[in-house]
């Protein structure tokens, strides 16, 4: 029994190795980022064949899938000129609001 629609679908290009999009390189270029004040993430496509990279800044955001380092890497290259040309991130006021804290019971 399937456990998805999807299963058997034609398509996909396989799993990617996320250590080939995640290089050493890739990795210094979002650790100079997160640097700057932008929040960087990284996940996977369900089926395993693509790795998204998520760059927000001032909260705009922008989000790119990759299977291979070194277009992750001239992407990156191309935000952290981008944030060049943006300045920094706007001053807003600190929220003096507290969260609750939810426990569980």
């Amino acid at each position: 029994m399937p456990k998805s629609w999807t299963d058997g679908l034609p398509g996909g290009a396989g799993a990617v190795e996320v250590g080939e999009v995640l290089t050493a390189g890739v990795v210094d270029q979002a650790v100079a980022l997160v640097g700057r004040g932008a929040l960087v993430s990284f996940g996977a496509s369900r089926d395993g064949g693509s790795v998204a990279i998520t760059v927000t800044y001032d909260g705009d955001w922008d989000r790119q899938w990759f299977r291979d380092g070194e277009p992750a890497a001239e992407w990156l290259t191309r935000v952290a000129a981008a944030l060049d040309s943006f300045g920094p991130p706007a001053a807003e006021p600190v929220s003096t609001r507290r969260r609750k804290r939810v426990s569980q019971a």
